[in-house]
């Protein structure tokens, strides 16, 4: 019970700082997702069902706060995070290159998702948006990813790199 209301301490303290300090650091636009970074860390350390719940619950909170249609990026999210799950048994999880891998393939994967569901256009407007977005989106996620790890292990109480991994 304590450790669900640090998790969800820990997404709001991202969701403030997404809306907040974010917007600050774009880079041409293209912005970190620090509350799917959170998402990521908990498929990792707890397993498939445990990051599928995360990944819902933040993408619930991201819809709520975006203009897309109500549902999309929480269906995404709890997809990815569960495909990182029930691979976290097999990854050195304390390790900043899983985390940095980890973050970039799930963050893109997760972009991807939600691009196809609310743009459905054809393969040219798709590779454009996969380019110009959804790959530096990813990229720089994973760059700030294992210093949110970390900041986020500090707040749930997590001792660095103990995840359980329940598959």
């Amino acid at each position: 019970m304590i450790r669900t209301l640090r998790f969800l301490a820990a997404l709001y303290v991202l969701i403030v700082l997404q809306t907040t300090l974010v917007p600050s650091i774009a880079i041409l636009g293209v912005r970190p997702d620090l509350a799917f970074v959170l998402v990521l860390l908990v498929a990792l350390r707890e397993g498939a069902a445990g990051g599928a719940l995360a990944g819902f619950v933040a993408g619930l909170f991201v819809d709520m706060n975006s203009a897309q249609a109500l549902g999309t990026a929480s269906l995404a999210s709890a997809l990815v995070a569960f495909g990182v799950g029930l691979m976290a048994g097999r990854l050195v999880r304390a390790s900043i290159v899983t985390r940095l891998v980890v973050a970039f393939v799930g963050t893109v994967l997760r972009d991807e998702l939600v691009a196809l569901v609310l743009h459905p256009g054809g393969f040219v407007e798709s590779s454009r948006a996969f380019v110009s977005s959804v790959l530096p989106g990813g990229l720089y996620t994973a760059l700030l990813a294992p210093a949110v790890m970390a900041l986020c292990e500090w707040i749930v109480g997590w001792e660095r790199g103990n995840g359980r991994g329940v598959r």
